[in-house]
């Protein structure tokens, strides 16, 4: 039974660190420089580094009230929006702090059980509208999301050359990543801020184009994601169902036996996606089809628990075992 303890604590995560369809709070100030974070699109608009300092700032009251000390709105009022620059090690601090307040609510959040959820907060009794603690963090989460798509916006407008290649590697644009590598040949094999490759997206989103232009361009074809996957572009294109693009990934020395986080193969995925054709592809290139992953299950057990009888039936012709 979902708690609301456990609706928050998912609210949270899904707004500051973990990848939804929308980038959280955390990943969305990921890889910025200085320079970045101190833009603005006009001088009466903030800055990235403003809006960082403005979260900073009122979770600082937020964790006041938790600890039941009402906040002092006024001194808050006045010290809001400041101006900031500074070098990138400044600015890396106070990303630094930004996390480490969330953490810091995330932790009280982990102590309170339902009951003290309900209880009214004593810093805001004094409100002509006392809330509870669960809806004040529910407001802390959901401020969190509106200024992450602020930062979005801003780095956007700015065209930031990571930015413009991985958008282009998961829209298949092989004339933007073209111009983008051209200056800056470095992204070839470096990290989106949610850990993929260009690789792994193109695979991901069956851009076959894509996935040759960067192929030929020497995008290594084994470099794992650095996100809770851990997986390759080839576990990506069966992720994505993508049976044209695994041959190519092939063609190139993919390793079939990579394993990603969960200890699956690409047979283990293929195997869980129900794609016949790939499994087949696999097969013929050595996969090894009694591979175990971490939880003990082989290919053949994976379509088991799946309940895909043909995919079963593909698997025991070939020798595979549970």
């Amino acid at each position: 039974m979902l708690t609301v303890k456990d609706l928050l604590l998912d609210h949270l995560q899904y707004t500051f660190e973990k990848d939804a369809w929308h980038p959280p709070l955390g990943m969305a100030v990921q890889g910025l420089t200085a320079e970045q974070a101190a833009w603005k699109p006009s001088p009466e608009r903030h800055s990235i580094w403003q809006i960082v300092r403005h979260i900073i700032h009122w979770k600082r009251g937020v964790l006041q009230a938790l600890d039941g000390d009402p906040p002092d709105y006024e001194s808050l009022d006045k010290t809001d929006w400041q101006e900031v620059s500074g070098d990138q090690a400044r600015w890396e601090a106070d990303v630094r702090a930004m996390n480490e307040i969330y953490a810091e609510i995330r932790q009280k959040l982990d102590a309170l059980g339902d009951d003290g959820l309900q209880q009214a907060l004593r810093a805001y009794q004094q409100s002509p509208q006392p809330t509870v603690v669960a809806r004040r963090l529910l407001w802390v989460f959901t401020h969190d999301a509106y200024h992450a798509g602020q930062i979005q916006y801003l780095r956007a407008l700015q065209e930031i050359p990571a930015d413009r290649f991985f958008t282009a590697a998961w829209r298949g644009d092989v004339a933007r990543m073209h111009e983008v590598l051209e200056g800056h040949p470095d992204l070839l094999n470096g990290r989106s801020r949610e850990g993929w490759t260009a690789l792994q997206l193109a695979s991901y989103f069956g851009h076959a184009d894509a996935v040759r232009f960067l192929l030929e361009r020497g995008a290594d074809v084994g470099i794992k994601s650095t996100n809770d996957m851990a997986n390759t572009a080839l576990h990506g294109a069966i992720a994505g169902k993508r049976a044209e693009i695994v041959p190519l990934l092939l063609e190139h020395d993919a390793d079939p036996e990579a394993t990603d986080s969960g200890g699956n193969t690409a047979l283990h995925l293929a195997a869980h996606e129900g794609v016949p054709e790939i499994v087949e592809v696999l097969l013929r290139r050595g996969a090894n089809i009694n591979a175990r992953r971490n939880d003990g299950l082989t290919p053949l057990g994976v379509a088991a628990k799946e309940a895909n009888t043909a995919m079963q039936d593909v698997l025991r012709r070939r020798g595979g075992i549970e």
